[in-house]
């Protein structure tokens, strides 16, 4: 008795599958499965396999506002490479899926963009060596007297003796 099964296709003919494409069709199905069940299938459906490398690309919502800020910042409203992702349309040739539509920006803009976003990050929040939390509080500790008893440094901590603790408590 083979192993081999006939699957009639969509165009009506009566095909049979060998062992390893019944094995290759089995493994698609297995990870269509797994990403429906860890909910990423919406990921998959999202993703803009045919945009070129000298375009950044990212689903926007139809808001006014959202759609003139990115507008501003040089992004377009695509509609070359994503409208097979459509899944609504609103009878223009737009990609829109619920209430967002793809817009793309050209790379090197898409560059600077991230470059500048970086640089006020590190302005407001400091660099990953020292947050702005921790800038904040040392000040704070300074102005008030209070010792700093341990130091955030990933790589080591320092000991505290009781007499330390206890002098901390007594200020």
């Amino acid at each position: 008795m083979s192993n081999d099964r006939e699957v009639i296709t969509q165009s009506g003919q009566t095909v049979t599958l060998t062992e390893e494409q019944k094995a290759k069709e089995y493994e698609g199905k297995r990870a269509r499965f797994a990403r429906v069940l860890e909910r990423g299938f919406l990921v998959d459906r999202l993703t803009v396999e045919n945009l070129p490398p000298n375009l950044y690309g990212e689903w926007v919502p139809r808001d006014v506002m959202e759609l003139e800020r990115k507008k501003a910042l040089g992004f377009w409203i695509d509609e070359e490479y994503a409208p097979k992702r459509a899944l609504h349309s609103d009878g223009s040739t737009q990609a829109i899926v619920g209430d967002c539509v793809f817009m793309v920006q050209q790379m090197e803009d898409h560059e600077l963009l991230m470059e500048l976003r970086t640089e006020m990050y590190n302005r407001t929040h400091g660099s990953k060596k020292e947050q702005k939390e921790e800038r904040d509080f040392k000040t704070q500790a300074e102005h008030t007297g209070v010792p700093i008893i341990e130091e955030s440094v990933a790589d080591a901590a320092r000991v505290v003796r009781k007499a330390e603790l206890a002098q901390a408590s007594k200020t």
